[in-house]
Formats: structure tokens, C-alpha cells, sequence
């Protein structure tokens, strides 16, 4: 059940006090970057399928905890598009999150290898922001082996083209094991300043009929098969928020 804001748990300090920045979520398709924002802000923000690029567009999640404010951006998986269409708008997404965040948690299949991994590398290396590596999917059968073996070969491949990392982790996003560590770390990564977002209970920047529209494209993705759920678009004539329950 989407719920578009929250209660946080503690009550906030002194906003002088407290941090505050984008944090961009970036990886291939399927790597679990909406199944990780939605882990992290206890709400169905971004869709989810088994399907690759059901992330069309960037979204936006909020944040905001004792410690301070930040704002995910979960960005459409990356992957080599041809010129023109659907693909390159999605890339073109990707390349504006990845312009100036002031963090990237770049999300690796544990079944991933850096040739895979080389669309993923190239944005990363001209974006120029510090970067967290994080291996997702721990808990699948034989991942902890596959991530050990991997995790050499993806630490030098983002060294080799210059890409600042400032840590690695490992974690499923899906079982929500690990995310504590990834959050700390984060936190300490993010400068002090003011806040992007004034309402403390706010959870994105995208309006109600936005998110509605994309929990009737995740049913289109969930029930069709081949090329039919990339066909689709979703475009809202009416809304009635009054109605119970809303039309």
C-alpha cells in the first residue's frame, strides 16, 4: 500500500546540526535499486518486477531521520540503448541523476562481472562523485562465494577508470539485511546543511497521480508477457481523491 509520508521515529534536532544531500542509486537492470529505496522508506515508492527496465523515469525518495535529510534518486537501469525511443529517454534520465549527486551506491548482481558491468562504469567515471560499491541479492543461494570472487575484479575495474570509492558492502535488500551499515556510512559520507525538502514527512517530490499511474504499470508488467508491457503507457483522464475508495 503506497503511503506517501511518514512519521519519523525520533524527534528531529536542530537542522544546523544535521546532514543533508542526494544520494544517487545507479546500477544495471534488475540489480534492486527501487527494491532498496522502497526497504529503506517503508513505502511502495518505486514499482517492482521481475522484469527488466520497469524504472522509466527518475524518482525521487525522501529521507529524513535524527541524523538529517537525504534524497534518493532511483534511476532507470542502465544499459546500452540505440538512438531515439523509450531506451535513450531512460539513459538520458540515468546520466542527469548521476550529473552532480553527492553520493552513488552503485548496486551489483552478485552474477554481474565487470564486462557486464562496463555501461555502468563509463557513466560512473564521468560523473566524478564518490561512489559506494554494493553487492545486493547476499541472500540468494551461493552469492556470498560469487561475491568474494567478484568483488576484486569490480573493486579495480572502477579503480583502473579513476572512480572514488569510498567503500564496499554487501546486503539484500530484499530481506533488508545489511542496510543498517549501508545507512551509517552514508550519513558520515553527507555534508551538514539545509534541508531540500521543509516538510519532514515528505517521502517524494512526485505528485499522487504520478505514483498511481505507476502501480497500474506494474500490473501491466506483472500479467503480460514479451514486448507488450514496454508498449504501454499510462495517462490519467480523471482522479477523484474524495471517493473512498479513490477512482
Amino acid at each position: 500500500m503506497l503511503e506517501l509520508s511518514r512519521t519519523p521515529e525520533t524527534t528531529p534536532t536542530a537542522k544546523a546540526d544535521r546532514r543533508s544531500g542526494f544520494v544517487a542509486i545507479a546500477g544495471r537492470q534488475t540489480s534492486g535499486k527501487s527494491t532498496i529505496l522502497n526497504a529503506l522508506l517503508g513505502t511502495e515508492l518505486s514499482i517492482v518486477t521481475s522484469k527488466a527496465q520497469t524504472t522509466r523515469e527518475r524518482v525521487n525518495g525522501v529521507l529524513t531521520e535524527k541524523e538529517g535529510q537525504i534524497v534518493f534518486v532511483d534511476t532507470p537501469g542502465i544499459h546500452r540503448a540505440k538512438e531515439g525511443g523509450i531506451n535513450a529517454y531512460m539513459m538520458s534520465q540515468a546520466r542527469e541523476a548521476l550529473e552532480a549527486p553527492d553520493l552513488v551506491w552503485y548496486l551489483v548482481d552478485p552474477d554481474s562481472g565487470p564486462s557486464y558491468e562496463t555501461p555502468v562504469l563509463e557513466l560512473l567515471e564521468r560523473s566524478k562523485s564518490p561512489v559506494f560499491l554494493v553487492f545486493n541479492k547476499s541472500d540468494r543461494v551461493g552469492a556470498p562465494e560469487r561475491i568474494s570472487a567478484l568483488e576484486p575484479a569490480m573493486t579495480e575495474a572502477c579503480r583502473s577508470r579513476g572512480i572514488e570509492l569510498r567503500g564496499t558492502f554487501r546486503l539484500s535488500a530484499l530481506k533488508k539485511r545489511g542496510l543498517d551499515a549501508l545507512l551509517e556510512s552514508t550519513w558520515k559520507a553527507l555534508p551538514f546543511g539545509p534541508f531540500h525538502f521543509e516538510d519532514e514527512d515528505q517521502v517524494s517530490d512526485r505528485p499522487t497521480r504520478f505514483f498511481v499511474s505507476e502501480k497500474i504499470r506494474e500490473q501491466l508488467f506483472l500479467k503480460l508477457g514479451a514486448e507488450l508491457p514496454y508498449s504501454c503507457a499510462i495517462a490519467i483522464d480523471r482522479f477523484d481523491e474524495s471517493a473512498r475508495p479513490v477512482r
